[in-house]
């Protein structure tokens, strides 16, 4: 075995890990019971290159992550007081989230450009704004890969021009309405459609049924002004399948609507609470005869011409795949952010075990319970877990071909997300009852997990998807 893997696996305090997450962890009001008072630090013994083992898990980008770090720490909006604060309503978490996301908008570390051309970076960013907060990583998630995403993949010069600025800066506030109340998964079902009126070189988007509203998409119920709608093109009485056009759903903002009213013939509905991510607007969208102009179809793989005629690069049966497969990226950030979260548990979990102290022989000091081979089985394997699976994104992120960035993301987003769940619900039960505090983190944390296990597809069909793909695996 090489040094350095001996020195990781040797040193369970993970230094590295705990220096990241308590840089950016809110320490409690005062007037919260310190569960770390009265209990003295004993750690194992181990000598790591913590410098070593920084730069493994940082990459190229621990400016990035620093710079950030202290934006963190300067800022009130990356505080967590509404884990516990009477009255913190869900709007006051919106707000805040949308606040904290223009912050670090603000400070262009990225751009939209890097998801295509610097993943790496990109994704690095994402991971560590979900160390401080993940409703604010699952926000930009939303505006920058998925709003953006279909801007930048699906779009051309027209719209690149039109709104890339706008999304970079969050200041035109965006959705994609993918996912139906009818339908998910399957795709091919979806019922909206968008039929030509020649006459007028408009589209017409409409929801023929309750079912076929667009529900569950991020910046819909207060923030966005625009969705990304995935839509069955009817043109001349034949359905060409899904395809996704840019409709405005609110107007600019008005005097007592900052955020604008909804569009004639667009209604929009908010889910309402849900049991973690309260500061992402979820809602839904029903169209009533809504048009929109000929260049609203994001057209760089098919386009209606000005005649009226359907042209196409790519064979039907093939056109929807290739539209979803540049979207490995958003998986990626959603197994990021289940990875951030289950890096974060598994912390303060071990940094617990290594100051609680629970029996020892007669007549000597009880002993920090990480000592306990019990409590070491159920957190060592999980702390081994969360480097393989940082390893395994930069894995993907160096994979060359579009086809296996697709079949390796999604494979790792369900057994990644799977993984961060268990992690992080064993981090809960190794810290006892004050693992059951919403002040130690680890309960949100663990809520907040729920999203990996059907955001961005339903792991158990991912797996499905992925093993149809083994031939691709043939090398690995």
């Amino acid at each position: 075995m090489d040094t350095p893997l001996k020195e990781l696996l040797s040193y369970v305090t993970i230094q590295h890990l705990k220096n990241e997450i308590t840089g950016v962890h809110h320490q409690h009001n005062e007037g919260h019971c310190n569960i770390y008072d009265d209990i003295t630090s004993t750690p194992l013994g181990g000598s790591p290159n913590v410098e070593y083992l920084t730069s493994l898990l940082d990459g190229d980008f621990k400016q990035d992550r620093d710079h950030l770090y202290r934006l963190f720490q300067n800022n009130e909006e990356f505080d967590e007081p509404f884990l516990t604060e009477p009255g913190y309503t869900n709007y006051k978490h919106r707000e805040r989230t949308l606040i904290a996301s223009k912050l670090i908008a603000d400070q262009e570390i990225v751009t939209l450009e890097d998801m295509k051309n610097r993943p790496d970076k990109f994704l690095a960013w994402f991971e560590t704004i979900s160390y401080a907060d993940l409703s604010v990583s699952l926000k930009f998630a939303v505006q920058y890969n998925l709003w953006g995403g279909t801007i930048l993949f699906l779009g051309t010069e027209k719209h690149h021009s039109k709104y890339l600025s706008g999304i970079q800066d969050c200041t035109k506030l965006g959705a994609f309405g993918l996912t139906e109340l009818g339908h998910g998964s399957n795709v091919n079902g979806l019922e909206t459609t968008a039929t030509i009126d020649q006459d007028r070189k408009e589209f017409i988007v409409n929801s023929p049924t309750w079912t076929s509203q667009k529900y569950w998409p991020g910046n819909i119920a207060t923030h966005g002004q625009f969705c990304t709608v995935f839509a069955r093109l009817i043109l001349k009485g034949r359905d060409h399948g899904v395809h996704a056009f840019v409709v405005p759903i609110r107007t600019p903002p008005l005097s007592g609507h900052p955020y604008g009213l909804p569009m004639p013939g667009v209604e929009i509905r908010d889910i309402g609470l849900k049991s973690s991510f309260n500061g992402i607007d979820n809602g839904g969208l029903l169209f009533k005869q809504v048009r929109i102009p000929l260049d609203n179809m994001l057209d760089r793989f098919s386009r209606v011409t000005e005649s009226g005629e359907y042209e196409s690069t790519i064979a039907p049966n093939r056109h929807f795949g290739a539209m979803m497969s540049v979207f490995y990226i958003g998986r990626l950030c959603i197994s990021v952010l289940c990875l951030a979260a289950a890096k974060t548990a598994v912390s303060i979990g071990l940094s617990y075990s290594h100051n609680r102290k629970q029996f020892g022989e007669p007549g000597k000091p009880e002993q920090p319970i990480i000592h306990h081979t019990t409590q070491q089985r159920r957190l060592l394997p999980n702390l081994a877990r969360c480097f393989a699976l940082d390893f395994a994104h930069k894995l993907v992120i160096l994979t060359n071909t579009m086809d296996l960035k697709h079949s390796y993301s999604s494979g790792l987003k369900a057994v990644g997300a799977w993984d961060c769940f268990s992690a992080t619900q064993l981090a809960r039960e190794c810290m006892g009852g004050q693992g059951f505090r919403l002040s130690a983190r680890v309960p949100v944390l663990r809520n907040h997990l729920e999203v990996g296990l059907t955001g961005e597809g339903d792991n158990t069909i991912l797996c499905q998807q992925t093993s149809t793909d083994k031939n691709k695996f043939k090398n690995y």
